[in-house]
């Protein structure tokens, strides 16, 4: 993924032409964000429709209850030879065309979607790696979860104890806080485990398989390959810190550091 840095730009126009909704120009301040390096590939998105068997909204055949909703009232429903699933394809014009009749240029092809572009009689094949098409916004959102593209997360305590890790759907914990709630989750420390724990979050996504199943310890040691993985990612992590060193101790809740600076204080006086 590439690193988009934050900016402003000026969005909108004050064009006297242009559309009510695209009035006035304003400026408009973007944070940095990351983004993929390229559009999703007809080869990627196979990949996730097999893995998942979903299907695009270019093909299913639309709901007319549910279209009316996005229409004005009292519009009348078209015949059902029309309400097949299908998509919009542009095609070129052989000459100059008004620029207010979209219809000019997209055409409604039944059995249009990604795998056929262009119609019934069109097909992917030799473009492997071209961007998909013909997906909607709830397609793009779909392949878009199933996919993404952080695959680990690595989890720190306000004393920046490495705690726990996830990889994929496994939750490996290596520090536990066991104080029930309240203020008691900030007094008490956490407990190092000499084993850690893991979970598998697909089933138990709130981590209490623990507590509340009698052979979660039998299963645990039935799953220590996904254990095995912990110390692998851990170390990549850590070797980071080689080239980007912490800049700072955490704070702490209680007065230990004050102690500490006063220690040092009262030595370097003394010498």
């Amino acid at each position: 993924m590439l690193w988009i840095a934050g900016g402003e730009f000026t969005m909108g126009t004050n064009d006297v032409r242009s559309f009510p909704n695209e009035r006035p120009a304003h400026r408009v301040r973007v944070e940095g964000f990351w983004i993929d390096e390229h559009d999703v590939t007809n080869a990627e998105f196979t990949k996730f429709v097999e893995a998942t068997g979903y299907v695009t909204t270019a093909e299913t055949k639309p709901n007319w209850e549910e279209l009316k909703k996005q229409l004005p009232a009292g519009t009348p429903k078209p015949d059902d030879s029309v309400l097949v699933a299908g998509s919009l394809v542009f095609t070129p014009t052989p000459r100059p065309v008004p620029l207010n009749d979209l219809s000019a240029w997209w055409r409604w092809v039944p059995g249009a979607c990604w795998r056929h572009p262009e119609g019934p009689d069109s097909d992917i094949a030799g473009s492997e790696t071209h961007p998909v098409v013909q997906v909607s916004w709830d397609d793009a959102v779909a392949g878009q979860q199933e996919h993404g593209a952080r695959k680990e997360f690595i989890y720190f305590n306000d004393d920046a104890d490495l705690v726990g890790l996830r990889v994929e759907n496994w939750k490996i914990v290596f520090e536990e806080q066991r104080a029930p709630g309240t203020l008691l989750v900030w007094m008490e420390p956490f407990t190092k485990l000499r084993l850690p724990k893991i979970f598998d979050l697909h089933s138990d996504p709130y981590e209490r398989a623990d507590i509340t199943s009698n052979s979660y310890y039998e299963w645990e040691l039935g799953n220590n390959a996904a254990m095995a993985v912990g110390p692998a990612v851990v170390s990549k992590f850590l070797a980071t810190f080689k080239e980007y060193p912490p800049s700072q101790r955490p704070s702490s809740f209680t007065i230990d550091q004050i102690v500490e600076k006063m220690q040092r204080s009262f030595s370097a006086q003394s010498q």
